[in-house]
């Protein structure tokens, strides 16, 4: 992982928001690492500064499955779901401070604005959530390539 602190000449505050960066990466791959899949072996392959950021939008991917397969009532994670992707587009959207964020979201932002990923993407998956939270019925291999997509072809 690259070491952001090695700029000597930076501000401190510049160092402080450089360092706070880093572990928001470092934490996105013990979030990957942890989650229990081999798609962290898989993205260890991916070269540099796009493993990075594969493991930063996984780690925002998980969120979100663990919110839809929590044993949360529905309502409650429906309302999760909804406000997980509202913090997502004020994120993306620079409505909300980068003092504010903690864990995978510094990493997850600049991930999506260096590879210029669009917002539909993330809120497709968030959608596809929705689905298995409301137990949507499938009844028409539309709904489940539309379902399939959302939840698997988003990642």
């Amino acid at each position: 992982m690259e070491n952001y602190t090695q700029h000597a000449a930076l501000p401190d505050n510049l160092k402080n928001d450089k360092n706070k960066l880093m572990l928001s990466y470092e934490y996105c791959e013990k979030v990957v690492k942890e989650s229990g899949t081999n798609f962290y072996y898989g993205m260890k392959l991916t070269p540099g500064a796009k493993q990075k950021a594969v493991l930063a939008i996984y780690a925002w991917m998980r969120e979100v499955d663990d919110i839809a397969d929590s044993d949360i009532a529905q309502k409650k994670r429906q309302r999760q779901l909804i406000e997980f992707f509202k913090k997502t587009k004020a994120v993306l959207n620079n409505k909300v401070a980068k003092v504010d964020l903690d864990g995978f979201w510094l990493a997850f932002e600049e991930s999506v604005k260096k590879y210029n990923i669009p917002l539909c993407y993330f809120r497709e998956m968030v959608l596809g959530q929705l689905q298995v939270v409301h137990r949507h019925p499938i009844r028409s291999l539309q709904d489940l390539y539309r379902y399939c997509y959302r939840v698997a072809s988003t990642v």
